[in-house]
């Protein structure tokens, strides 16, 4: 039963290293943009564990220009990039692109990675805006209008699964005492 019980434990402890790492997630502001207006992108980092220093690497569209970098490093062409070397916390950093003459939709990326990660991981949120001829561009975002806040179903599936867990193993275990 001990083995068991430390079987469990060690799957559990390797599920939840995995499923509380950072995350930077991405919001558009407005997700549809005439021609030459501007688009505010926000990423949010959440630092979670014991996380101190990460990395995110933006691209930046072919056709888009960007506008206002924020606090981003702009020096790669096509790439916004952010480093924290120590003492990360949670934040946000704010961009700001142009949007192409050229109508259609365009898919914004990026990837980031957090202290003990093995790989980059994709930058989460929303990812597509279309630029629509049939809009008047105007000075940005609309102020007072808010994305949907996004759901991190790995927190709440390892929340589920500790659960679960937790009572089918704690009645076994004290039951024997």
């Amino acid at each position: 039963m001990k083995g068991k019980i430390l079987l469990i434990s060690a799957i559990l402890l390797l599920f939840c290293a995995s499923a509380f790492a950072g995350t930077v997630t991405r919001t558009l502001s407005p997700t549809t943009v005439a021609p030459g207006a501007d688009l505010a992108v926000t990423l949010t980092v959440s630092v979670s564990g014991d996380e101190t220093f990460y990395a995110i690497d933006e691209l930046v569209p072919a056709g888009w220009t960007v506008k206002d970098s924020g606090t981003a490093a702009a020096d790669h062409s096509g790439h916004l990039k952010w480093v924290v070397i120590q003492n990360a916390t949670n934040t946000s950093y704010n961009y700001t692109l142009t949007a192409p003459s050229t109508t259609g939709q365009t898919a914004i990326s990026g990837n980031t990675m957090f202290k003990g990660m093995d790989t980059e991981e994709a930058i989460g949120g929303q990812t597509s805006v279309t630029v629509s001829s049939g809009l008047t561009p105007g000075p940005g975002p609309s102020p007072g209008l808010s994305p949907a806040p996004t759901i991190d179903w790995t927190i709440v599936l390892a929340g589920i699964v500790l659960i679960a867990l937790a009572a089918l193993v704690l009645p076994r275990v004290l039951k024997k005492k």
